[in-house]
């Protein structure tokens, strides 16, 4: 079966390709099975490329998908840990209102607010918060999940 041939196929071929845009085979692999709900195999392929990387540049990324798999298999003192070690990395790599940071932040939210921990989850929004109002687009749809 070709895309060229079918152009629902194609269709999403191009809309994939698109939505994933990792920087390796093996990235887009992961993000691939994150997409589609297979969480331990996105897991295994993140924790090769952990395994496989020394720049903590990427290996903050890494981390950042890894606490995802996490998240959503509801491992949720797992995935904080994860999403931690994401924001330590990150902070020597990227500005302190990186919009990756505030993603990490927001993350840790939601993992708190899911084992019912609301203090700290309110504490890790109004991070995320913070940084997302600094941006260039005040009114971005990222500040009303913020507001959420």
């Amino acid at each position: 079966m070709s895309g060229d041939s079918d152009p629902q196929l194609s269709n999403l071929i191009t809309h994939m390709r698109e939505e994933m845009r990792g920087s390796t085979g093996w990235d887009r692999l992961g993000q691939l099975l994150l997409t589609l709900g297979e969480f331990k195999k996105a897991e295994e392929v993140y924790q090769v490329l952990l395994n496989r990387r020394s720049d903590s540049n990427q290996k903050g990324y890494l981390y950042h998908h890894l606490g995802y798999a996490k998240y959503q298999k509801s491992e949720f003192k797992a995935a904080i840990l994860l999403y931690k070690k994401a924001i330590a990395l990150n902070k020597t790599n990227l500005s302190p209102n990186h919009p990756d940071l505030a993603t990490s932040y927001s993350q840790i939210g939601a993992a708190y607010g899911n084992i019912g921990n609301y203090s700290k989850a309110l504490s890790w929004y109004k991070k995320a918060l913070k940084i997302r109002q600094k941006a260039n687009y005040p009114t971005h749809w990222l500040i009303a999940i913020s507001y959420n």
